[in-house]
């Protein structure tokens, strides 16, 4: 075995600092060496041509580049080769596998090429040898074909013919993500695919573990040819026009060939859909990164001429765009997914030729719709000049509009792609309908007490007493004197001490807050970490932002967030979380330990946090800390709150950001282009209530309520009635319990194969005991097996649904 240290000293001591290609298992070892050191530099590139050609810009700056490939990769190579290395004589040192060689055991993809492998370089001009297996060897034939690259200005290629050398670097841990691994978007595919349908998997493991979940006369298993499923798929469906054609590509493939996608958009086969399970690594060789993460593939499908193109980022919305069979392709399906492969992962038994046959014999029984007439109808047209446009519409400033298409009236694919949520349907359902008890959507009747509402009557809200102001726009922070409320709010409860003027600013409720916080610390494709279960709107807040939510599970307990951020590293690579503090669903309060973790966390990593406190005045079995109270979070925080909830006004649409002066300015900023200023005459009862000086008081005792009903509903809805509590509320205005005991008890009509236990429970209370919750799925798959419920209501109805729910 040959010490990979040892090797990369070897070439750092020639002069080498760059290293580039493909990855191949044999090289894993190699790669990750390279990636761990300093003096070394590993450059992305999407194939091995690519390699090539950066090596060779890198010799012309001066610089001696490696390239890594496997001998599969020489097609892709050959043309740089022969074509630009050759006639410009620029020397480049290849490291290339020997998968196929003779006489040895492997793929069947690899046997051709492992055949001709020495042929083709000798044929290539390329001088090479075979690696030896010890270190003494390797390294004179490393310093040899150093020579020779000097000395003849050509290429040369030493060929390992197997995993060779000894790993120095502990293998590249596997990223912790919230997203489904492969197996489970395969999963959710095999569910949801048209049962005639086609699919084209692409090499590596999707295909193996397509295989392994389900075979099918319908499949194809690509064993080789990466980056070509999709052309593949193209033309099957130009081919078998009446069919439903699915590819399955990977990241890493897809951007081997990224030309096939302006073929794709250019014929537009209507029946092509075109899924990239993406999961920034080559999961087959060693899990090395691939270059997908500054890579925006629904933008890029739409640019190429897709018809519709949307990001998937979990896999209810996977399974929704899967369903959504009246629309028009080709279509491009962004699933991100977490790296790792299936246990005990199989390969296919057929063999590539009988696969293929299959598959031909298959669709002869299919009789297409005029294959030639319909290929021929999509064939793009080239106008005067050969242009091709797809008349992808732009904004002022230049920039791309990815959610138009060039069709007519097109709207945006990612709102299209939302339902209404869960709550808001079900509320919707219950007003309509009074002899339901209604515990569904926050409203709270706690208003403020009458002496105060009797205060704000008297007061002269009429547009003749805001005549003078309505006739200016309003500063975008808000009004002075409402900041300088607000800020008073913190000093006297909590100790803080904010700048009105320069850390406040107004928002039309704290759902805008929350917009406006992600528009300035974020930009499209970021990571945004939200705890599993979390407030529904957050997921889709950041998927209409164009963000990435990444949900990551928060266990019950006394110490959820630390317990969450355990690990070290459990916030790199995420630009911010979202911390809901007291919290809707669950009623948990963050604890000091909590906020501890959460502090360092952000600290370490860079991370904005972003504290929902709506429910800061609901709070009766643990305090409430502001985020900026922590010391480690005074200049990486953002505060959000509101009026809707802490003071039963929820029509009241008046929130408040509390952040960084430069937060402020910039939030400000994007406030003036979207909404203008907040109303004036909101805020001035907004004023009125934050001034009240008994305002403290009646809170408490609103609190003091919500406890009481918390305590009832914990009593009357136990364990032995089918209700089980992982979570003890600790504040907020909601409870969430465990339902998979009430499921066990009612009628089997209602429990339907395949539903989410919670949603099931939410359906029978609402049909068979008009009782209306929330199924607990709606705030992330931790939340599949409970319900939620607001303790909010008028105490004839509370009672009323507390008796019917037992």
């Amino acid at each position: 075995m040959i010490n990979v240290r040892d090797f990369v000293n070897a070439l750092i001591e020639q002069g080498t600092h760059y290293f580039t290609g493909v990855p191949c298992s044999y090289l894993t070892p190699l790669i990750n060496e390279v990636i761990a050191r300093d003096e070394t530099h590993y450059v992305l590139a999407s194939n091995e041509g690519e390699a090539l050609s950066l090596a060779s810009g890198l010799w012309l700056a001066n610089k001696t580049a490696v390239v890594l490939c496997q001998n599969s990769g020489l097609g892709n190579l050959i043309n740089p080769l022969t074509s630009l290395n050759e006639p410009f004589s620029i020397p480049v040192l290849l490291l290339v596998t020997w998968r196929g060689q003779p006489g040895t055991k492997d793929e069947p993809q690899h046997r051709l090429m492992g055949e001709i492998t020495p042929e083709l370089l000798t044929l290539a001009g390329v001088e090479w040898a075979v690696l030896p297996d010890d270190e003494t060897g390797a390294l004179a034939s490393l310093q040899h074909a150093c020579n020779y690259i000097q000395a003849e200005q050509r290429p040369y290629a030493l060929v390992l013919t197997g995993n060779q050398f000894c790993a120095a670097q502990s293998p590249m841990p596997e990223p912790q993500t919230a997203y489904p691994r492969r197996e489970e978007a395969l999963e959710t595919l095999l569910a949801h695919v048209n049962p005639d349908g086609v699919i084209i998997a692409t090499t590596g493991k999707t295909g193996r573990e397509l295989f392994t979940l389900s075979d099918r006369p319908e499949h194809f298993y690509c064993v080789g040819s990466m980056g070509y499923a999709s052309a593949i798929a193209h033309g099957i469906a130009l081919g078998c026009a009446s069919l439903p054609v699915y590819v399955i590509d990977g990241d890493g493939a897809a951007l081997m060939h990224l030309g096939n996608f302006a073929g794709i958009g250019a014929s537009k086969p209507d029946n092509l859909i075109h899924i990239i399970l993406d999961n920034g690594s080559y999961d087959s060789t060693g899990a090395q990164p691939t270059a997908s993460s500054g890579v925006d593939f629904v933008a890029m499908a739409y640019a190429a001429g897709y018809a519709h193109a949307q990001h998937c980022n979990d896999s209810d919305s996977f399974a929704n765009a899967l369903r959504q069979t009246d629309i028009a392709g080709p279509r491009l399906l962004h699933v991100p997914i977490g790296i790792g492969s299936m246990a005990q992962l199989g390969r296919p038994t057929l063999s590539p030729y009988n696969v293929a046959r299959r598959l031909q014999s298959h669709l002869k029984t299919i009789d297409p719709a005029s294959p030639f007439e319909k290929t021929m109808a999509n064939t793009v047209q080239l106008p005067e000049g050969g242009r091709i446009s797809h008349s992808i519409p732009t904004t002022e400033n230049g920039l791309m509009n990815i959610h138009d298409t060039t069709q007519p009236n097109a709207l945006n694919a990612v709102l299209t792609g939302m339902d209404i949520y869960a709550s808001k349907a079900i509320s919707l359902k219950a007003k309509a309908d009074p002899s339901i008890a209604n515990l569904s959507f926050g409203e709270p009747v706690f208003g403020p007490p009458e002496h105060l509402l009797k205060a704000i009557e008297q007061e002269d809200l009429s547009l003749s007493a805001f005549m003078d102001a309505s006739k200016r726009y309003e500063d975008p922070r808000g009004s002075l004197a409402l900041r300088q409320a607000i800020a008073a709010w913190y000093r006297d409860r909590y100790g803080l001490h904010f700048d009105p003027e320069r850390e406040i600013m107004v928002t039309h409720g704290g759902v805008e807050a929350i917009t406006l916080a992600l528009l300035v610390t974020t930009s499209a494709q970021d990571k945004v970490a939200i705890s599993d279960p979390s407030y529904m709107l957050y997921a889709r807040t950041l998927k209409t932002l164009e963000r990435t939510p990444l949900r990551i599970t928060r266990p019950a307990g006394n110490h959820e967030y630390a317990e969450m951020l355990a690990q070290d590293g459990a916030l790199e690579g995420v630009k911010a979380m979202i911390v809901n503090s007291p919290e809707n669903p669950t009623g948990y309060v963050a604890s000091p330990q909590d906020w501890a973790v959460i502090g360092a966390r952000a600290e370490r990593s860079g991370c904005w946090i972003i504290h929902d406190e709506v429910y800061d005045a609901m709070h009766f079995e643990r305090p409430h800390q502001p985020a900026r109270a922590i010391a480690s979070l005074a200049n990486n925080s953002i505060i959000i709150n509101s009026f809707s909830k802490k003071f039963g006004l929820p029509g009241l649409r008046i929130g408040w950001m509390i952040a960084p002066p430069q937060v402020i300015e910039q939030a400000a900023k994007a406030h003036d282009y979207l909404y203008l200023g907040v109303n004036i005459q909101y805020e001035r009862i907004a004023q009125r209530l934050l001034n009240d000086d008994g305002k403290f008081a009646w809170l408490e005792e609103m609190s003091s309520n919500i406890a009481q009903r918390c305590h009832t509903a914990l009593n009357t809805l136990t364990e032995e009635r089918g209700y089980r509590w992982p979570r003890k509320p600790l504040g907020a205005m909601f409870l969430f319990p465990e339902v998979s005991g009430v499921y066990q008890r009612m009628p089997e009509k209602y429990r339907q194969p395949g539903q989410h236990i919670g949603d099931a429970v939410a359906n029978y209370l609402l049909e068979e005991r008009g009782v209306a919750v929330v199924p607990g799925s709606v705030y992330g798959p931790q939340g599949n097996n409970h319900i939620r419920l607001v303790l909010c209501m008028p105490d004839d109805v509370f009672n009323l649904a507390m008796k019917r729910m037992v």
